[in-house]
């Protein structure tokens, strides 16, 4: 039996396995398909498995419902980060994903989480191409219809601005429309400092929840509560079984 424990932030949920100082169950694209499946399934947009890590409390595997891998992901992080804290009795943890070490603690706002930094990729009049260890596009124009299809990065569509604050919808690549994306509100509000010419807080105001962000290109932070739902086990045996309907 595999224990795990059901979080969300801001509407965007996730399954979290393992707590950094043992190695997880294995995991593949199969396994993480039938996690995620909100009706065959557990039901969350990713699956985040904690491994043991050299100079980080734990190493975060992120699986998309679909069954690919995401390089980053904010609000899990937040999650994975908030449950390790209660795991390890701690008020700050570090989270080594695929090519950056992230800072967790809590904070009066809930959970803030230090993603590193932001690389702007592309900027045309309707949108801005930028990594926050993952792909995206912000779109200050409606996309095209065949572009929202097959994305090959999150997007974040901007429906509104003010002096400071944003309101984006998501569609996260290997998800779909998601109700929050943390890595996604960074790179909105990034888009956002450079278009202006000028780094401040934002408020970003997504269809689950408001998410802060502060902090620069050079390091990007985001500032939000998370919170568990429930805990449980499962056999993998009878949960991929249950797919095959």
């Amino acid at each position: 039996m595999i224990a795990f424990v059901k979080m969300h932030a801001q509407g965007n949920d996730f399954v979290v396995i393992g707590d950094g100082r043992t190695p997880p169950p294995p995991v593949d694209a199969q396994l993480a398909r039938a996690i995620c499946a909100r009706r065959f399934g557990i039901g969350c947009d990713q699956l985040l498995v904690l491994a043991p890590a050299n100079g980080a409390d734990a190493a975060m595997t992120i699986f998309n419902a679909d069954g690919s891998t995401a390089q980053n992901c904010g609000n899990g992080v937040r999650c994975a980060g908030w449950w390790l804290m209660e795991q390890l009795g701690k008020g700050a943890v570090r989270l080594a994903l695929c090519d950056r070490t992230v800072a967790v603690r809590r904070s009066q706002a809930g959970v803030r989480a230090e993603l590193g930094p932001v690389v702007i990729e592309a900027r045309t009049p309707a949108y801005t191409d930028l990594r926050v260890g993952n792909p995206h596009r912000v779109w200050w124009q409606t996309p095209p219809e065949d572009a929202l299809e097959m994305p090959s990065r999150n997007f974040e569509i901007v429906g509104g601005e003010s002096d400071e604050d944003l309101w984006i919808e998501i569609i996260e690549r290997g998800v779909g429309r998601t109700l929050a994306c943390g890595s996604g509100a960074a790179a909105a509000a990034a888009a956002l400092w450079v278009r202006r010419e000028q780094t401040h807080p934002v408020r970003v105001h997504m269809p689950g929840g408001v998410v802060r962000v502060s902090g620069s290109l050079e390091n990007v932070v985001i500032e939000a509560p998370a919170y568990p739902v429930f805990t449980g086990r499962f056999d993998p045996a009878t949960l991929l079984a249950a797919q095959e309907c």
